[in-house]
């Protein structure tokens, strides 16, 4: 029978199957086939060397059952086994019996069907000829081997690169997968496309609310009618709400030229910014129409993300890197909510300062304040009322108790439209509200002054059952309402990183 090679390891890659004929011999020797099958397997080898590939010759997943991948094949071994059709010759059915491992050393294992149970049915796995390469599961539990399929024209005696699923209830896919006719190009540029275009919105939304307040909208021209026909259907929601995820591209940018001292900070000088921007908008654009484009849009696109990644991180860090009002008594807000400070601050020496004190854990909910000041604005400890500064505002629950972020953020839902962001916590016991600072010291202690006591009212002991958790609750409501693993709610200046990976 034909001998199909494969390599089981996490990355992609081939490797031709003539390189394994002669390690795979002595396997073969150990069940000698009959005169009939041998004619058989000699025939269908003739065959499949001089027949022309067509296209369902191309093979789409190789499914192997639970027991095969746990007891005989493992990870980073290359393997060989025979395989023959079904009576439908629409699978290729592999002969478990006839599985040749072959370890990093060079040496060969014959494992077969050794370490079967007596009785237990024989196991076979198939391959199965989709021209869409989708990845189909194998019904039993257990990790599945996956194979990435091949290009047309290649023979049926190809290796194949093999991947280890870690669970079956998730099975690896990729885009790639799905779209098998879409070049690959077009997604990557895409998903770039994606990363930078929804950043540039958080970066824009940031700085214009920290410069404007509540005003930071009314210089968008509105896109109303996207905004409708999305709201219309009803039956398929979505959660944005924010006017700048209706806004195209050019009117980001535009925004960005209009407050350049707020955005000068994270890009390069503004004539190679807009230089850079009039060739990513033109790559955007044949992506948005469906057209190949030019074999170098994703390496100047790449280019273009790696010019502009510490900008991006140093926008993201800086929204982390809040400080104390000292003394705390210097700022309207921070003296009217110190004395929920769980540990207020100290001077312990001239211009020293530190946090003394013992929690109350009786307390319900405790909250600090601090101000985030961004990088285009001046440092100052007296920020009520002033531009490029906001108030960031921890809620904290005690004792054990959680708060119920369903529940707090509908009965909260009036005042969302004058915070930034409200950033929940994994664990539940934290709530993190930040609210400009222009808008003045009296509207932000009324607007807090109500969501503390909305907050005490929404917390619990117990856990809710019904409720989701943190991640799934941010993704239920708009841009402003952020989950755990957003990264505009971790990241720190001291935690470096390349920003967009490239």
């Amino acid at each position: 029978m034909s001998i199909i090679s494969a390599i089981v390891d996490r990355r992609v890659g081939y490797k031709k199957g003539e390189e394994l004929a002669s390690r795979t011999s002595r396997s073969r020797a150990l069940r000698r086939p009959s005169e009939g099958q041998a004619a058989a397997a000699q025939s269908r080898r003739q065959q499949s060397r001089l027949a022309p590939a067509r296209s369902d010759d191309r093979w789409g997943a190789l499914i192997v059952s639970p027991c095969l991948v746990r007891q005989v094949v493992y990870k980073g071994e290359t393997v060989s086994f025979d395989w023959d059709w079904d009576e439908g010759k629409r699978y290729r059915n592999v002969d478990a019996s006839s599985v040749v491992a072959l370890k990093a050393n060079g040496e060969e294992v014959v494992r077969g069907d050794r370490g079967s149970k007596p009785g237990a049915p024989r196991t076979t796995g198939c391959l199965r000829g989709a021209a869409s390469g989708r990845i189909e599961r194998c019904p039993a539990s257990g990790p599945h081997l996956r194979m990435q399929p091949l290009p047309l024209g290649l023979p049926s005696s190809q290796c194949y690169s093999l991947r280890m699923n870690e669970s079956p209830e998730t099975p690896e896919s990729t885009p790639c997968d799905e779209t098998g006719e879409v070049p690959e190009r077009a997604l990557r540029i895409y998903a770039r496309l994606w990363q930078f275009e929804t950043w540039l919105r958080r970066m824009v939304y940031v700085e214009l609310r920290a410069l404007l307040g509540n005003n930071w909208s009314k210089s968008i021209q509105p896109n109303a009618k996207a905004f409708e026909n999305d709201k219309y259907l009803k039956h398929m929601p979505t959660p944005e709400m924010n006017a700048l995820s209706y806004a195209p591209l050019s009117q980001l940018t535009k925004l960005v030229g209009e407050n350049w001292q707020c955005f000068e900070p994270y890009l390069p000088p503004q004539p190679l910014w807009d230089a850079k921007l009039a060739e990513i908008a033109q790559i955007r654009h044949r992506i948005a129409h469906f057209r190949v484009g030019h074999a170098d849009d994703h390496p100047r696109l790449l280019q273009f993300l790696r010019d502009i990644d510490k900008g991006f991180w140093t926008f993201c860090t800086s929204y982390n890197d809040a400080d104390p009002i000292l003394p705390q008594s210097d700022d309207p807000v921070t003296l009217h909510f110190l004395p929920l400070d769980p540990l207020p601050w100290s001077e312990i020496e001239p211009r020293k300062w530190a946090r003394i004190g013992h929690v109350d854990r009786s307390a319900v909910v405790g909250m600090t304040v601090q101000v985030l000041t961004r990088p285009w604005a001046a440092q100052t400890n007296r920020v009520d009322g002033t531009v490029g500064h906001l108030y960031d505002f921890a809620l904290i629950v005690h004792d054990d108790r959680k708060f119920d972020y369903g529940r707090l953020l509908e009965a909260t839902r009036r005042l969302h439209p004058n915070v930034v962001h409200i950033c929940l916590d994994s664990f539940e016991n934290a709530l993190r509200v930040t609210i400009p600072a222009v808008l003045g010291s009296a509207e932000v202690i009324a607007l807090m002054d109500e969501l503390l006591e909305r907050a005490r009212s929404n917390v619990g002991r117990s856990r809710n059952p019904v409720a989701s958790n943190a991640e799934w609750t941010a993704a239920e409501w708009p841009e402003y309402v952020l989950g755990p693993k957003d990264a505009l709610t971790f990241l720190a200046p001291d935690m470096p990183c390349r920003f967009f990976n490239v």
